[in-house]
């Protein structure tokens, strides 16, 4: 979880805020699975709060895409076993992704450039290293922190979401892993071509980039239920 409360610790400060994080600790973390049914009743009980603020979490992670509410029945968290759920976010990443470079590559200032530069470094030194944690860290930082220098903090939040999900979604339902062989093998060069790409201004292969750096061949759009989901050993979520 270290990794994910780095790329989310600018957003707690309310309780409502709090039991958000608390929820989506636990979606993450597979405490509370793909599919699983979540009452707000519950989690008030949990976390000793009260049944509102719970709501108000709960109407944030819905419209963000995390859960899904079932009418008199609480909610679930959202299953990219799904076939039709999981090329849904496939593509809404891609489109939005080509988009967020294609517009940066067309307003790119200098001081956005020396911004993200120290963060493709250290994707590569993280390669050097083999340090999938800090991989994934800087990975994440160089993506969200296009989506804010593209679209402010708006873009940012909803680009976060998308991205994090894509997350779960590779961990849980695809064949191969988040950091598998194809990707993992390319990335050192693949972040410094886009960065290239966005300091040359040349909207068109920073968007081809983009999408060739994130794409996945067909072949590998291939689900799998793995890993904890199966595993009783894990103590239950809300």
């Amino acid at each position: 979880m270290e990794w994910l409360n780095r790329i989310y610790s600018d957003l707690y400060s309310s309780q409502a805020d709090q039991i958000y994080d608390a929820i989506l600790t636990r979606i993450f973390s597979g405490h509370a699975p793909l599919g699983h049914r979540i009452m707000e009743s519950q989690i008030a009980r949990q976390l000793d709060v009260g049944i509102g603020q719970v709501h108000e979490a709960m109407i944030r992670l819905r419209d963000e895409g995390w859960i899904e509410l079932i009418p008199h029945g609480g909610a679930r968290v959202v299953d990219y076993h799904d076939p039709i759920r999981h090329r849904q976010l496939y593509d809404m990443r891609l489109s939005l992704e080509s988009g967020i470079f294609y517009f940066l590559a067309q307003t790119m200032t200098a001081a956005q450039a020396a911004e993200l530069e120290p963060i493709v470094s250290r994707i590569e030194r993280a390669y050097i290293m083999q340090d999938s944690l800090e991989y994934r860290c800087q990975d994440a930082e160089f993506h969200i922190s296009a989506a804010f220098l593209a679209g402010g903090p708006g873009l940012k939040n909803i680009y976060r979401s998308i991205f994090m999900q894509w997350c779960i979604m590779m961990d849980r339902c695809r064949q191969i892993g988040p950091t598998d062989r194809c990707t993992w093998n390319q990335a050192e060069k693949s972040h410094r071509a886009i960065q290239s790409a966005l300091k040359a201004k040349d909207c068109s292969l920073a968007a081809q980039l983009v999408r060739q750096h994130f794409q996945i061949p067909e072949c590998q759009l291939k689900l799998k239920k793995v890993g904890w989901e199966a595993d009783n050993s894990r103590p239950p979520g809300f």
